[in-house]
């Protein structure tokens, strides 16, 4: 499965995106773009990982979904 099967992304405004899973619009992560890159953040809004675009950490997401809850 990749990505764009997975998720939808939804502007959530100012370099913020939400992430929902596809099959059930419920909400998987979040994306803001940062000076380092785009932070793929939990709900929680920490911190996952930061990577060099939106595509990579979406990516991150289907390859290794236990580090955000389902």
């Amino acid at each position: 499965m990749t990505y764009s099967e997975a998720f939808d992304l939804v502007d959530a405004g100012q370099g913020r995106w939400e992430v929902r899973y596809r099959d059930t619009a419920m909400a998987a992560a979040r994306i803001w773009r940062g000076t380092d890159g785009f932070e793929l953040r939990d709900w929680s809004n920490r911190v996952v990982a930061t990577f060099p675009s939106i595509d990579d950490a979406l990516r991150r997401l289907v390859t290794s979904p236990a580090i955000l809850p389902r």
